[in-house]
């Protein structure tokens, strides 16, 4: 009996050491799986990110003025390279392009394929950037009523004297807010932003002037692949009339643009 009330005993302590490094394990687990969080995290967190993005800027730029010089040495160096390559009286593209080498013709025929592209897209979202400041500055003007901080038209008491209105705390706090907020956007005026040539103001009969006059000059730019191609072989029915038919869109968009 008394040998079965030892091995009891035992059986129950090992139970109970068992049970108390579960309950261990398992809060070890929960701690480190569930942090508690910080009662400050709300202000903590917010200042770790803009440092940690300074750092980033920082490190970032220190990179761009590291590699500067050699940014600048391998700017100067591929100009001086191209216009060598240019006007090189044996093998330059000026040569080649008068000889009527095919290669040639064709990257140049690329290339200004190429450059209409992106001055159409470059007119088409400057012009949007415009019209967009335009319209900013068009409800603005509809709401300038409303920018305006009222101002009181009587004394105020104040610990038994009367202060005038231009003294008063209402004056005193709105002041600043009216000086240095809102009359700025009050008198902010548009002005447009790469005031290209041949735009028409930031309107909306001048934008469509505009994006129309932009689009018929990069159409036709786009077809010189098509117009080399076509003068390269000969006649050629469905090329002319795929041609034609672009370079008359790219015409009747261009006397809308006149029209405008």
């Amino acid at each position: 009996l008394h040998c079965c009330s030892a091995c009891d005993l035992q059986q129950i302590s090992t139970m109970k050491a068992a049970v108390l490094l579960a309950t261990a394990a398992h809060a070890a687990k929960q701690a480190v799986e569930e942090p508690a969080e910080s009662p400050v995290a709300f202000l903590i967190d917010p200042v770790k990110e803009m440092v940690n993005k300074g750092i980033e800027t920082a490190t970032t730029g220190a990179g761009w003025l590291k590699g500067g010089p050699q940014m600048v040495s391998d700017v100067v160096c591929g100009i001086i390279d191209t216009w060598v390559s240019v006007i090189d009286p044996n093998e330059g593209t000026i040569r080649k392009a008068m000889s009527g080498d095919a290669a040639t013709l064709d990257e140049l025929a690329s290339l200004a394929s190429t450059i209409g592209s992106i001055v159409f897209v470059v007119y088409v979202c400057m012009t949007a950037v415009n019209l967009f400041l335009a319209t900013a500055e068009s409800v603005r003007d509809y709401f300038k009523n409303y920018l305006t901080i009222p101002k009181l038209s009587k004394a105020v008491p104040i610990v038994g004297q009367y202060l005038a209105p231009a003294d008063g705390p209402w004056a005193t706090a709105t002041g600043p807010i009216q000086k240095y907020v809102l009359d700025p956007v009050k008198n902010w005026k548009h002005r447009t932003i790469l005031p290209f040539e041949g735009s028409h103001g930031s309107t909306l009969s001048g934008t469509i002037a505009t994006i129309t006059a932009a689009t018929s000059a990069c159409l036709l730019l786009s077809t010189t692949p098509d117009v080399l191609a076509l003068a390269r072989g000969g006649a050629d029915k469905a090329a002319a009339e795929a041609l034609a038919w672009t370079v008359g869109t790219a015409l009747g968009l261009k006397y809308v643009a006149a029209r405008a």
